[in-house]
């Protein structure tokens, strides 16, 4: 059995996104995934980290109250990313753990990026991450983002 997430009515099996990751979704046309598939994401993300200001995370997370700031807050119930193969957000994020992830990530820079699409990422370079396992997470962003 794998568990399944849910945000503002719509169901989702890997994640939920705001901030930098929902922005490259959203930057990513038909067009552009039809000429180069899920690279595409890549491009449109390297657009979107020109525009992207960190925002405040204001969590509820089974209950308790955190707080981030951050360009990007996921919930992940898979640590894989999607665009590579050994990519991954983190290994302990597991798709049947009964437990949601969410993930704050405070920076990414252009060298990241650059180094993302060549599959030569450091985990350690993403900026700092943080990370919480829960049942249940309310977010709301400050300024609020459109979630993906």
């Amino acid at each position: 059995m794998v568990d399944v997430g849910e945000v503002d009515g719509r169901k989702f099996l890997l994640r939920a996104g705001a901030g930098l990751e929902a922005a490259a979704v959203e930057r990513a046309p038909r067009e552009l995934k039809d000429l180069f598939g899920l690279l595409a994401y890549g491009i449109a993300g390297l657009q979107a980290l020109l525009e992207i200001s960190p925002v405040t995370y204001n969590l509820e997370l089974d209950g308790q109250p955190a707080q981030a700031r951050g360009i990007l807050c996921t919930i992940a119930n898979a640590a894989h990313l999607g665009i590579f193969p050994a990519l991954t957000l983190k290994p302990a994020i597991d798709i049947t753990d009964g437990l949601l992830d969410v993930v704050v990530i405070d920076r990414v820079d252009l060298q990241n990026m650059i180094a993302l699409l060549t599959r030569n990422l450091n985990r350690d370079s993403l900026g700092r991450l943080q990370h919480w396992q829960v049942r249940r997470a309310i977010i709301h962003a400050d300024p609020p983002q459109p979630p993906r």
